[in-house]
């Protein structure tokens, strides 16, 4: 089974792709005594605690398809739920820059969920709802700790949002959906309803996201900003997938960027917490945002 799961590609989390190919399969159709354990498939899945023996016979019955999956595939969950750290971290920085509009580039943006953070509604604890308030998704959350975000005030005015992916979702593509589906665990209901809304609002309202390596591509799509907005860069769960060489020239390429343009840089995977790194007139300024969890389920503010 690890053998199998090393057919993965490289820099790619090997449980989420032997784990997902295998969803993927049962969800597309493989008809398998494997998929009574699954609630994503079955209304009333048996224990997952009896589930290995059945998966690791489908697995290796499957071997040459399963391989040609994880050598084809990423790992693109495209969490709309971290839109729920995303948007707090934009609003407040933003106010450094008083009421310039803004442009987004977000880096592994797969099916650009998260370039549309401003269409959402937010809860948090049991707090007023936040944002888009007619939103069909309501994205929500729980603050830890004593500090708290301040979130008066509205969104700030978008001129421009582009992602940059290496393998962009066409939400048309049915195969590609199903993909981002089995990617989710199976009991995450929530998860999947969640995706569905936000899947459905992309498609009203379509983002472009490019193909390709963004350490190359970044460069020009930052000299098409104008110097009247402020930049946004920003990635979350992608640091950890790049080499220490590709994330030192793509911190780079922001830092020379900052010192002629305002840029604000939100990452995680690189700090212990999410963190941002801000350009403000040639002067760079660096500010713990977050901790989190790897799907927003909560967050400690420490900005």
């Amino acid at each position: 089974m690890l053998g199998l799961a090393a057919a993965s590609r490289e820099g790619q989390p090997e449980p989420n792709m032997l784990f997902g190919a295998v969803q993927y399969m049962l969800l597309t159709g493989k008809t398998n005594p494997l998929s009574r354990y699954f609630p994503s498939i079955t209304m009333t899945p048996e224990s997952p605690d009896m589930a290995f023996p059945a998966f690791r016979k489908f697995a290796l019955q499957h071997q040459g398809e399963i391989e040609d999956l994880l050598g084809s595939k990423l790992v693109q969950t495209n969490e709309v739920q971290r839109s729920a750290y995303i948007f707090p971290a934009i609003v407040t920085t933003h106010r450094l820059f008083g009421d310039r509009p803004i442009s987004m580039i977000e880096i592994g943006a797969s099916a650009g969920f998260n370039l549309l953070w401003d269409q959402y509604s937010y809860q948090y604890d049991e707090d007023e709802p936040v944002g888009l308030l007619a939103s069909s998704l309501k994205v929500t959350s729980s603050f830890r700790g004593d500090k708290r975000p301040d979130l008066s005030g509205g969104f700030p005015t978008i001129n421009s949002r582009v992602g940059i992916d290496l393998n962009p979702v066409d939400l048309l593509d049915k195969d590609q959906i199903t993909w981002l589906q089995a990617l989710i665990w199976p009991e995450h209901f929530e998860r999947r309803a969640r995706f569905a809304k936000a899947a459905r609002i992309a498609m009203v309202n379509p983002v472009n996201v490019i193909q390709g390596d963004a350490v190359e591509l970044l460069p020009g799509q930052l000299d098409e900003i104008p110097a009247t907005d402020v930049a946004y860069v920003y990635h979350t769960h992608v640091a950890n997938q790049m080499s220490l060489e590709q994330r030192t020239k793509l911190f780079e390429t922001i830092d020379e960027f900052g010192k002629k343009q305002d840029v604000v840089h939100l990452y995680n995977n690189v700090e212990p917490h999410f963190h941002a790194t801000i350009y403000r007139n040639g002067e760079r300024i660096e500010r713990p945002i977050a901790k989190t969890d790897g799907h927003a389920r909560w967050i400690e503010w420490l900005d």
